[in-house]
């Protein structure tokens, strides 16, 4: 039905075959009996018979037409997938081009940490770490800012420069250049394992001391909590070994501060080679270190201190000409043999054995079983004037001790001309009602009080030019004040009687989830002491006069309390505080006020 329309085609063939004896095949286009286009394939061959002398010809017609739409629908989908495939590739390449500024983001801030920046600093955005210049953030060019700005960055390319220096001397991690031309698959595989490596140098840092390199006191609690719940699971053995180096105040004060950093970093080594791989070594603060024993019972415990004890004995610690033996005192505790329920009562028995080993004369080894064993029966001494009474007479000395070193203190800020005296008495105001609602201990109320004065006489080592500073604070001017902890402990070290008061001066800035400084502690990890004053001192703060801005109002300073509930204030305290308000007058607010306050800290 359709052979009329192919008539020319045909023709044209048939010239080919008389010409050449080739099979001659043409793909043809036509219409089908339902009017549908038809794709056809003809092949034509021509022939003569035996007996004949006319020349033949044989051909044969074939539909593709489905062969022909499978064809289509397959290059199609090429096409498709080709556009995939680019599209692919773009999205791979924005996925490594991501990848790589966080790999570099990351190895910077291990580089940077390396080179000396503070954990609180490497929780800043990038480009606060870099200096916090306002150059970084400008979005066109304005050639009164950038001249205004050219100190700055004098500054902080100095800063930077001093950076890189330090950066080219570290031999642990080395950063790896990437070729455009380097093959995705290629450059896939080392982004990974760079992030990795990150990842862990990140992670150990977070947990190590960064002048000895052994685990944090952070971390202690953490492995401490684990570990004493897995003995008391399997009722295994578990040992506390707390050390402490002798007379260390007198190789700093002798000797220097950089030769006291020698010996606790020499020390640590000692330390961790004369430790089993399962065995936990912390530094505890100061010069103050803890050893965990899993699986330890008191025995194993005493031989690894006497070896520790031998060392220290045996071998001199040498820095530039000076050379000098530096003994240890230990203090041991086995959780069975101690009879301890928690894991904070582990600690605190091994503490008290230090105590003990200290009191003896010092370079030795004291357990806490064995001075437990030999507390002296209390009904021997009792009387009008037995052990309790002299107690209490020795406690009463050592208060008024206290008080009198604190008025001293108190003396001298006042004669340099520094100190907010009417501020520190709104202050212990405060604390004592506080403590009174929770009901804490008079002696703990006292400290407390004592680190509050404390705190005050200490802040004259800021300087005026950030204490009375009106404008915006530096990035030097912040280090300086997160430093400032470290210092005002070192000076509370000098009276040995302030030993409660020193925590509280070290911590009271740490904030309740975990964000504060210095050491980054979270929830009860701060002590009890830190909280509260930091509670009154802030609410003291806030409804003061600064240089910088003016007073709040009293509503306006409860209710930013309220609002850092949780997150930089223990929320259990400021309930307790929102009360104390109300019940002792401290600040003219209202009952009203006030409930609402509470409702607000109830839901969150």
């Amino acid at each position: 039905m359709f052979l009329p329309d192919l008539a020319a085609e045909f023709e044209e063939m048939e010239k080919i075959l008389i010409r050449e004896t080739v099979i001659q095949t043409r793909e043809l286009t036509v219409p089908g009996a339902d009017g549908q286009e038809m794709n056809m394939i003809c092949y034509l061959a021509g022939f003569r018979e035996i007996d004949s002398d006319h020349d033949k010809i044989l051909g044969v017609l074939l539909d593709i037409t489905s062969r022909k739409q499978t064809e289509a629908r397959l290059q199609q989908t090429r096409v498709e997938l080709e556009k995939t495939v680019d599209q692919l590739r773009e999205a791979n390449r924005q996925i490594i081009d991501q990848q790589k500024s966080v790999i570099e983001e990351e190895r910077l801030k291990v580089l940077l940490q390396m080179a000396g920046a503070t954990a609180h600093e490497l929780n800043q955005p990038l480009t606060v770490l870099l200096g916090n210049i306002e150059l970084l953030e400008l979005d066109d060019y304005k050639p009164e800012s950038i001249r205004n700005l050219i100190p700055e960055i004098k500054k902080a390319t100095r800063r930077l420069s001093d950076t890189v220096k330090k950066i080219q001397t570290i031999d642990r991690y080395k950063t790896r250049k990437y070729d455009s031309n380097t093959e995705v698959v290629d450059i896939h595989d080392e982004l990974r394992n760079d992030i990795n490596r990150a990842m862990v140098k990140m992670a150990d840092l977070s947990v190590r001391d960064e002048l000895t390199g052994l685990y944090n006191r952070r971390y202690m609690n953490e492995v401490l909590e684990n570990e004493f719940n897995r003995a008391l699971r399997y009722g295994t053995k578990l040992s506390c070994i707390l050390l402490d180096l002798d007379y260390f105040k007198q190789v700093n004060d002798n000797f220097g501060h950089a030769c006291g950093d020698a010996v606790l970093l020499e020390f640590a080594r000692r330390i961790s080679g004369n430790k089993r791989q399962s065995d936990y070594a912390f530094r505890y603060g100061g010069e103050e270190f803890l050893l965990l024993l899993p699986q330890t019972d008191t025995g194993g415990a005493c031989i690894v201190a006497e070896n520790l004890l031998s060392l220290c004995r045996q071998n001199k610690y040498t820095f530039s000409r000076h050379s000098f033996v530096v003994t240890m005192s230990m203090g041991i505790a086995e959780r069975e043999d101690c009879g301890a329920l928690k894991p904070k009562d582990l600690l605190a028995f091994a503490d008290k054995a230090l105590y003990q080993a200290k009191a003896d004369g010092r370079n030795c080894i004291r357990l806490f079983e064995e001075i437990n064993k030999q507390a002296v029966p209390k009904e021997l001494f009792q009387g009008p004037k037995g052990m309790a009474y002299i107690k209490g007479q020795l406690s009463q000395v050592l208060l008024k001790t206290k008080k009198t070193a604190v008025a001293s203190i108190e003396s001298l800020v006042q004669s340099i001309g520094s100190g907010q005296f009417d501020e520190i008495r709104q202050t212990q105001n405060i604390i004592s009602f506080l403590c009174k609602k929770m009901h804490f201990p008079e002696k703990i109320v006292q400290s407390i009080k004592h680190a509050a004065s404390l705190h005050n006489g200490f802040k004259v080592l800021l300087g005026d030019e950030i204490l009375l500073k009106t404008g915006e604070l530096t990035h030097e001017d912040r280090k300086r004040i997160q430093y400032l902890p470290y210092l005002q402990m070192e000076l509370a070290n000098q009276f040995d009687f302030f030993s409660e008061e020193k925590s509280i001066l070290l911590y009271h800035n740490e904030k309740y989830d975990g964000t504060g400084y210095p050491e980054g502690l979270k929830g009860e990890e701060i002590p009890f002491g830190a909280r509260v004053f930091a509670i009154a001192r802030t609410l003291v703060s806030l409804t003061s006069d600064r240089p910088y801005r003016s007073r709040l109002s009293n509503e306006d300073a409860v209710s930013e309390m309220v609002r850092n509930a949780g997150t930089q204030f223990d929320t259990q305290l400021v309930m307790a505080l929102l009360d104390t308000l109300v019940e002792n007058g401290l600040f003219d607010v209202s009952q009203k006020f006030i409930s609402e306050q509470k409702k607000i800290l109830k839901v969150e």
